[in-house]
């Protein structure tokens, strides 16, 4: 394996300073290292801003080489059976199942430095869905444990039996079902399968890898990503993130990571209309897709200007119209209640929960909402998050909405928006990651590398080629 990586994006190394932040800020143990875990975020976020070298490369002490990221999944799989063996039920510690699985897996993913890229991502993929299957078995679907998937499961039981799935649920705390339908109805096959929800969160982080390997492949050919594809690497590490097997377990975000991952790939693959109704879809999933959609708005405007970009804005706001009307039009109020004023409403459940907790929750969970909130401030938090998205849209922009600035540029706006969110949950940082992996993935190659692959594959499909709206 030779000592370059095959992706010479920037953001490698600060995607991998990334992954290491949220994974550590977001295990409950280390709760209230919100100032420390937010400078760290600003601090990564500027310098996914930063201008790459004068090669467009990255510079040395940011691009880690092969071998290096080929052990982040083997330190990932230890954090993940201590994890295990400390959190799961029945909290026996370490037994000869557990010990097997971390010396044979570990083993496997040593192989995988030489072995390649794809290597890595299937043993990953197979150490850490027994981990979650592991979690299913013990850990069951319960308000409990979480209320984000039973309020799936009453959303789902409700539309089956003819009524709208937008009411209030007792868990038993009152709960609105406070989720976009793309987001719930992902489970709607699971459930009438009367499978476990959960294998629908696998299943969209399967969908990520294979975007992932999907977008590689338009850049240099699938002998060379499945090889040594820096992306199958760091997917391989998240997969086995502790924290992201809870997130998997527990909560909603996969499947609006898994639609992101597909909206990213096609938009920096070329599918300008693919990418539109990829855009709908996300959108009718989370609110939060709108601040990618307004780096990749005006990507459009310079590749299409003003009629070419109205199109597909409009072409992306038919489908998700489609997707959300017909809920919106059957319980007006409800669905409003749940989908927006839920969360968007200050004086509502976000000070209900900074008062119901001790210490407030929000004070303690990663970014500078807790500052605003102690200081009775949070009304000023909206506006900051405005402005931090339109300064780094206007730099995009001034840059030249370039799609090789697109992701850095988006995952930056992300970040500093979700910062001054005022609810903070850490999952909600995790786009971020999703966007800026794709971005690696469909980084151009280095010329160095080129000129050494060129012999071997002829006919790679060249990276990032814009169709037409």
């Amino acid at each position: 394996m030779s000592r370059w990586i095959s992706s010479s994006h920037r953001a490698i190394g600060v995607w991998v300073g990334l992954a290491l932040t949220l994974d550590l800020t977001g295990a409950q143990h280390v709760y209230r290292l919100a100032s420390v875990g937010a400078a760290a975020l600003v601090l990564l976020a500027l310098l996914w801003l930063a201008p790459a070298d004068s090669r467009g490369g990255l510079a040395p002490w940011l691009a880690p080489p092969w071998r290096a990221l080929a052990l982040l999944p083997l330190l990932a799989l230890i954090a993940a059976m201590l994890d295990l063996a400390v959190f799961v039920p029945p909290n026996n510690g370490w037994n000869a199942a557990r010990l097997a699985l971390l010396l044979g897996g570990g083993l496997a993913l040593l192989l995988g430095a030489r072995a390649g890229a794809a290597w890595l991502a299937g043993v990953a993929l197979g150490l850490g869905t027994i981990i979650r299957v592991t979690h299913m078995h013990y850990i069951p679907i319960a308000p409990p444990h979480g209320d984000m998937l039973p309020l799936v499961q009453g959303a789902l039981t409700h539309l089956l039996a003819g009524a709208s799935p937008y009411r209030t649920y007792q868990m038993p705390w009152p709960v609105p079902l406070t989720y976009l339908p793309l987001t719930w109805l992902a489970y709607l096959p699971a459930f009438v399968l009367q499978v476990d929800l959960r294998w629908t969160n696998i299943v969209a982080e399967l969908a990520i890898l294979s975007a992932l390997l999907w977008v590689s492949a338009q850049r240099q050919g699938w002998s060379e990503t499945l090889r040594r594809e820096p992306a199958l690497a760091l997917w391989a590490w998240l997969y086995l993130q502790p924290s992201v097997i809870h997130w998997d377990t527990g909560n909603t975000a996969p499947i609006t990571w898994a639609l992101l991952a597909l909206l990213w790939a096609l938009a920096l693959s070329g599918r300008t209309r693919a990418t539109a109704v990829a855009l709908g879809c996300a959108a009718a999933t989370s609110p939060l897709v709108a601040v990618f959609a307004v780096l990749l708005g005006l990507y459009w405007l310079r590749q299409h200007g003003a009629r070419g970009a109205l199109r597909l804005a409009a072409l992306a706001a038919a489908v998700a119209a489609l997707l959300i009307l017909p809920f919106l039009l059957w319980t007006p109020h409800a669905f409003v209640e749940g989908t927006y004023r839920w969360f968007n409403q200050i004086d509502g459940w976000p000070r209900q929960k900074w008062l119901e907790t001790d210490p407030p929750v929000w004070s303690i969970i990663t970014g500078f909402s807790g500052e605003f909130w102690s200081r009775g401030a949070e009304r000023w938090l909206k506006p900051l998050q405005a402005l931090i998205v339109l300064a780094i849209a206007a730099l995009f922009w001034w840059r030249g909405a370039r799609v090789s600035l697109l992701t850095a540029h988006a995952v930056a706006a992300y970040l500093g928006f979700m910062l001054f969110n005022p609810v903070l949950w850490p999952y909600l940082y995790n786009p971020a990651l999703v966007v800026g992996l794709v971005g690696i993935a469909a980084a151009p190659l280095p010329e160095g590398a080129r000129a050494a692959q060129a012999p071997t594959t002829p006919a790679a499909i060249p990276a990032l080629q814009v169709k037409g709206p």
